[in-house]
């Protein structure tokens, strides 16, 4: 099921048009959580909706939770459910900790130019994966 998981999460951010960034740090959000708190899951369209949530709202952006949770067809109860764990997963992290694993745009890592250009380097070595 944690491998639906992270598929879904790639599916939310295309089909909300999120850049790649938001997509890589809600799947790597998504494997901290697991390994530490071992969830029993249901269904992965939930999870993909509240993870994407919780990196947006790390790097202050304050989305829609219907909004998001209907792109995955999915209630907004069980997104705001299954957010609200992983908001109290983040808020036991360290907040320089948080930005530094989690956050795609407002990422400390990713500031200045020396990171900006090494990460543009390695994403021209990168081949796309296909698509269905």
């Amino acid at each position: 099921m944690a491998g639906e998981v992270d598929e879904a999460v790639i599916r939310c951010g295309a089909v909300n048009e999120l850049s790649e960034l938001v997509t890589l740090a809600a799947r790597r959000l998504w494997r901290a959580f697991v390994e530490q708190k071992k969830p029993r899951l249901h269904a992965p369209d939930p999870w993909s909706a509240a993870l994407v949530l919780a990196i947006l709202e790390i790097d202050g952006d304050r989305p829609s939770i219907a909004s998001i949770a209907r792109s995955v067809r999915s209630n907004p109860s069980s997104v705001r459910s299954v957010l609200s764990r992983i908001r109290g997963f983040l808020s036991s992290l360290d907040p320089e900790m948080r930005l530094r694993a989690f956050a795609a745009h407002s990422n400390p890592r990713l500031d200045g130019v020396g990171s900006t250009q090494r990460l543009n380097e390695r994403s021209a070595n990168v081949v796309p994966f296909p698509s269905r």
